[in-house]
């Protein structure tokens, strides 16, 4: 009897704590805190499979056949070699979203085979959306017919249907408590493609307002984004190697309106954003006018080598970046909130 009670007093004992640590928390969940984040960032995979699309087709898109059993294989070592928290995948993860057949159809079943290698990523697997995934692809046979994204919110449907990360829609953030240090993530749709457009892709209006109130919501959070396609910004390291460069006065023209740079110019807690698309290994620092800066950084195309991936390490007074393919770090950025 005796034994019972004292069972009954240390279960509630238990509840009580637990429910303190929820209650404690900001956001009614509980944080885990860490002495560090670590985070494996790769980007345009273009996994496909060709089987039963028109040959013209299959013919033109063939040299990124092998991506299915490469991204497996990265699967099954790379991120337990860095013990990688979570594996972030920015854009282009497929090579397209439906595809012409030999009867003229359109068949859509790229975005299923994915979902099977999402499975199989031993660590979170976090993502976001690029022109690819959401593009339709015929043969090339008929005159100017060769990719639309006429049917891009097909394509996000069955992302969102399909994969798990993308279930409250495919732009969404995620939080990691490291020492004192709120880290925010955020994760962007900026896949769809305007013709003559500087940025050369689209943040909507909604979404712009969304990542408003997440850097109005995250009070001294350092935050870092995540998209596919970057915003151009020249060669301020001087090394040679930049982002599409931008036209002159665009940066003061883009701060002027409500678009990305007005945002990034004034919001300081954004310190950093990984992107993909170029097929290029890049990193450049923009100052900005309100006296901040912002480090943009693209890793090359997963698809064109396997070792174009980069350990990201969040630590309670910088970010840490590593070199592609190894954990030797290229760029640090202090944090100094």
């Amino acid at each position: 009897m005796y034994h019972c009670s004292l069972q009954s007093i240390n279960r509630k004992i238990v509840f009580g704590l637990l429910f303190l640590l929820i209650a404690c928390s900001p956001s009614g969940e509980k944080e885990t805190v860490r002495e560090a984040v670590t985070l494996l960032h790769i980007t345009d995979t273009h996994v496909m499979n060709l089987d039963g699309y028109h040959p013209a087709l299959a013919e033109r898109r063939q040299h990124y056949s092998h991506t299915y059993g490469a991204l497996k294989e990265f699967f099954r070592s790379v991120p337990g070699e860095v013990q990688a928290d979570a594996v972030i995948l920015t854009g282009d993860v497929i090579d397209f979203y439906e595809g012409e057949t030999d009867d003229g159809t359109l068949r859509n079943r790229q975005v299923e085979l994915f979902s099977r290698l999402y499975k199989r990523s031993p660590a979170m697997l976090l993502m976001t959306l690029g022109n690819h995934d959401i593009t339709t692809y015929w043969s090339g046979l008929e005159e100017g017919k060769r990719a639309t994204q006429n049917n891009s919110q097909k394509a996000r449907a069955a992302w969102i249907r399909n994969i798990p990360c993308f279930k409250d829609g495919t732009y969404y953030s995620r939080t990691y408590r490291v020492g004192q240090r709120k880290y925010r993530l955020i994760f962007l749709d900026n896949g769809y493609r305007i013709a003559n457009s500087v940025l050369d892709g689209l943040w909507d209006r909604e979404q712009r307002d969304w990542l408003r109130n997440q850097l109005l919501a995250g009070e001294n959070e350092v935050v870092i984004l995540f998209y596919h396609i970057p915003v151009p910004i020249g060669d301020t390291n001087q090394d040679s190697i930049h982002f599409k460069l931008p036209p002159a006065g665009w940066l003061e023209s883009e701060i002027d309106g409500d678009g990305i740079m007005d945002i990034l110019n004034s919001y300081s807690a954004v310190v950093a954003a990984f992107t993909g698309h170029g097929h290029k290994n890049i990193i450049e620092e923009l100052p900005l006018p309100a006296g901040h800066s912002f480090t943009q950084i693209e890793t090359a195309a997963f698809a064109s080598d396997p070792n174009n991936w980069r350990v990201i390490e969040l630590r309670e007074d910088e970010i840490v970046i590593s070199a592609p393919g190894g954990e030797n770090f290229e760029k640090r950025i202090p944090i100094v909130q």
